[in-house]
């Protein structure tokens, strides 16, 4: 049902880690859920600041592994 997909939206969630001092950025681009799909970005310091890797996928758990990765190969 595409209108229980309502929370589909550009800004989704925002995490900073001060320690590594990295910002990770969750967005939905697309019209909703028929041709959208999530962008994940991490940055250096801020979201103005340096891009240091881009994923997009459809799929929210892998999103999640993605972000999982990037702190976890970052934090080594």
């Amino acid at each position: 049902d595409v209108d229980s997909q309502n929370w589909l939206k550009e800004d989704l969630l925002q995490l900073k880690n001060s320690t590594l001092n990295l910002v990770a950025d969750v967005g939905w681009y697309g019209d909703k859920f028929l041709d959208g799909k999530f962008s994940v970005f991490l940055y250096n310091e801020s979201f103005l600041g340096e891009k240091l890797a881009e994923y997009n996928s459809r799929n929210f758990i892998e999103v999640v592994k993605v972000l999982e990765l990037w702190l976890e190969q970052r934090n080594a």
